[in-house]
């Protein structure tokens, strides 16, 4: 639901329609807007706009929890505004994302890769996007993946069904996916973020679903969260 609210790339004049524009997919004109130089949607910046949701509508430290790749969200949150933060829950945490290196982080290993999912994407990656987001944004597709998620077929995913049918229907949707795809790792790891929060005495609540599909409970508690509590549902 943090999806643009304008298209972050213009098209040239060539093959423009009337109406200015080449086609309803956003993201994949020719020339980035100003207001988008430098958009990525990485682990960055899910933190930033958390942050800036904490400080401009809740306007007090807050207690986060995070499910998924959200309590990677949160912790790195959490780890990067500490003075934000009450503490933590974690539910099925995904102790990482990002599969290219930080340019901050790794600037001579980031160098090596051309394109880390800046807007505009790049011609070869547009057509790669336009291919897989046939595939995956069907709703068939969509409703074989959450049976995946669910050891309980039992459960009612008819709201969170129809939820994702809806954003795959915005106009950024596609190429905001190739974003994420090629987004590069966060400045912090998983590990990193543990052990700031530890150091600032945030208190941190792990709990993992033994029977849940994707998120193994093996992944969450390790030797540098002795001080965090630990559960296992």
């Amino acid at each position: 639901m943090s999806l643009p609210v304008e298209n972050p790339t213009l098209h040239s004049r060539e093959g423009v329609t009337p109406e200015g524009r080449k086609d309803s997919i956003w993201g994949f004109g020719d020339e980035i807007e100003p207001w988008a130089n430098e958009l990525v949607f990485s682990m960055d910046l899910w933190r930033d706009q958390v942050q800036y949701f904490v400080e401009e509508v809740i306007g007090e430290p807050v207690y986060v929890v995070g499910n998924s790749l959200g309590g990677f969200v949160a912790l790195y949150f959490a780890a990067s505004n500490p003075q934000l933060v009450k503490g933590v829950t974690l539910l099925n945490a995904t102790p990482f994302w990002g599969f290219l290196p930080n340019p901050i982080r790794s600037p001579r290993l980031a160098e090596i890769f051309p394109w880390s999912g800046t807007f505009p994407l790049p011609a070869n990656v547009r057509k790669l996007t336009e291919f897989f987001w046939q595939k995956i944004s069907d709703p068939k597709s969509i409703a074989e993946i959450l049976k995946q998620v669910y050891t309980d077929h039992s459960t009612n995913i008819d709201k969170v069904f129809s939820r994702i049918i809806e954003i795959t229907q915005h106009p950024a949707a596609a190429a905001s996916f190739a974003s994420i795809m090629f987004a590069p790792q966060g400045q912090l790891s998983f590990r990193e973020t543990l052990a700031r929060c530890k150091m600032s005495n945030i208190p941190i609540c792990l709990m993992y679903g033994k029977e849940d599909p994707w998120v193994k409970a093996c992944l969450g508690p390790s030797g540098e969260t002795a001080s965090a509590g630990s559960s296992i549902l």
